[in-house]
């Protein structure tokens, strides 16, 4: 556990979902990755439950978070933004997609079987599921 200081001092990066940074996701605007750079570590942090002396705001915006309101204020709004683009990604070389209710692997043994059975090289479709927030690659 540390003080809230420490996390405001820390830049906040996910470089497995987002490895060229926010700005240049395309998924936010140049304001929101800013924002979400300089406070992202400590919104995670309070999250976790990682903060040691968290001031009214901060509790606050927990308090939304757990509650599901990302608009009651700019941060749980580029916040949300950032968790449902999150889980909306999907690795081609790694052979996953997530989805809120799972995960799910595809081994590459599968993937070369489909790209040896056809003469022409495979084409890869996006296949958007609202439903379940998911999206998924199909070789064909």
């Amino acid at each position: 556990m540390k003080t809230r200081q420490y996390w405001c001092n820390k830049r906040f990066y996910d470089i497995n979902k987002f490895p060229y940074g926010f700005a240049r996701s395309g998924v936010f605007t140049h304001d929101e990755s800013n924002l979400l750079e300089q406070n992202g570590s400590l919104l995670q942090a309070l999250l976790d439950e990682q903060v040691f002396d968290p001031r009214e705001q901060d509790l606050a915006f927990v308090k939304a978070v757990n509650a599901g309101d990302f608009e009651a204020s700019s941060l749980t709004r580029v916040w949300g933004k950032y968790i449902s683009h999150q889980r909306r990604l999907i690795s081609i070389a790694g052979g996953w997609y997530q989805s809120e209710k799972s995960t799910q692997n595809v081994s590459s043994v599968e993937l070369a079987e489909v790209m040896t059975q056809k003469d022409n090289l495979p084409v890869a479709e996006w296949d958007e599921n609202p439903q379940e927030d998911v999206v998924i690659l199909r070789a064909s």
